[in-house]
């Protein structure tokens, strides 16, 4: 399932992909991914954007690591020195014949050279607008986790991709349609996948089999994905650090650059960002450290999201029910403990004690209304589990939703 190429197509994706493609010609770009970031997935989405555009880029995919930056860009490209004798510097190899409107470089060797490069370039763009444009790729940590300054003219885009919780809801809409799966695994879906995984398109393809699986096995998977990133538990007392920071802090937001103490959590990919939920550190992180209580949490949010207003449905509709049956005073017919203040607004646990209470139907007045009793009685447990902030298991959500359906609410 490509659920990278579907959240590739959505606006808050495609948004940032311009921003970064219309900034590049005429300027110096850095733009800095972490470890858990392709970066042939960062190629593509920024080439394919210029090539929309009409601007000539040309890819330098591996400079030569023992050259000056200089010297490997012109032999990846291939184009001649103004002069033998010319020095082999920025300033000379932008004014080289055949150079594109922007060279893509997407992969650096030494940390000072390539600072030293951009910066010069930087310079040589400010007092030569039409000059080509430099767009160089990095992990944060090929620069030791320090970027270069912005003061030096340097544009430094900190990768932030697809960092929201609904377009990973559309994506993987999206992908169920492709599927062609049930709506009941496809709802379940469509809510628990970006409550944990919204920042991270490879980890919702990861979750798209496992996400319906028991807790234990949903963190086993967790736990598998966070050693494929490089991760252990040894990054726990990091990961408590960052909980606290995070939990103290307004600033830690996609559009910003991370704080300098969150840095290397940042270029790991352990932290995370959604424009609904700001910064959060990685659930496959979370769940390799041993924190149960925060992957509980995010996947209570998501079950959240899908049933309470699936269960008020269900509760509306029963109240609705049992008025077309009783007329609209059944609330206080067989009991007076009801506080609704009127016949649709009666909860579930008044609608299933009248079931339990004053019978089952069989026999009784309540016999035409004893279909909407499955229903009722499995929705108040589960509203109860949510109100306690407890998850719910999918096969008891699957038992709800049959349930529903068979009473035809």
């Amino acid at each position: 399932m490509d659920i990278e190429s579907l959240v590739e197509s959505l606006p808050f994706a495609r948004a940032f992909r311009d921003e970064i493609a219309s900034g590049l010609r005429g300027r110096a770009t850095l733009i800095l991914i972490p470890d858990t970031v392709s970066r042939e997935m960062v190629k593509r989405t920024v080439l394919n954007r210029l090539d929309a555009l009409n601007v000539t880029a040309r890819d330098v995919s591996a400079p030569g690591v023992g050259d000056s930056p200089p010297a490997a860009v012109a032999g990846a490209l291939g184009v001649s020195w103004p002069s033998p004798s010319a020095p082999r510097n920025a300033a000379n190899l932008i004014l080289c014949e055949g150079m594109p409107s922007v060279v893509y470089v997407h992969r650096v060797a030494r940390r000072a050279d390539w600072t030293e490069f951009i910066e010069d370039w930087a310079r040589e763009s400010r007092a030569n607008p039409a000059s080509p444009g430099l767009c160089v790729v990095a992990k944060l940590r090929d620069f030791d986790c320090a970027a270069p300054s912005e003061d030096s003219g340097v544009s430094v885009r900190w990768w932030r991709g697809a960092h929201s919780a609904l377009e990973m809801r559309l994506a993987c809409r999206a992908a169920n349609r492709e599927s062609g799966d049930d709506r009941c695994l496809s709802a379940w879906r469509e809510h628990v996948i970006p409550s944990l995984a919204a920042a991270d398109a490879q980890l919702a393809e990861r979750l798209w089999e496992d996400v319906c699986k028991p807790f234990d096995a949903l963190l086993d998977c967790l736990r598998e994905y966070a050693r494929s990133c490089g991760w252990s538990s040894e990054w726990k007392g990091a990961v408590a650090d960052a909980i606290a920071e995070i939990g103290g802090m307004d600033a830690v937001r996609a559009d910003r650059p991370p704080p300098e103490s969150l840095r290397k959590l940042w270029a790991s990919g352990g932290l995370a960002f959604t424009e609904e939920r700001g910064a959060e550190i990685h659930p496959a992180l979370l769940a390799i450290c041993g924190r149960r209580d925060a992957i509980e949490f995010m996947l209570w949010r998501g079950q959240a999201e899908l049933l309470l207003p699936m269960l008020n449905e269900i509760r509306m509709k029963a109240c609705a029910e049992l008025a077309a049956s009783f007329g609209e005073d059944w609330p206080t017919r067989w009991s007076q403990t009801n506080d609704a203040t009127n016949h649709l607004n009666a909860e579930l646990k008044f609608i299933d004690d009248l079931f339990k209470f004053v019978g089952d139907g069989r026999g009784h007045s309540l016999n035409a209304a004893r279909h909407l009793k499955p229903p009722v009685s499995l929705g108040r447990r589960l509203r109860n589990k949510l109100a306690h902030n407890e998850i719910v298991p999918f096969t008891q959500f699957r038992a709800l939703w049959d349930e529903r359906e068979k009473a035809g609410l």
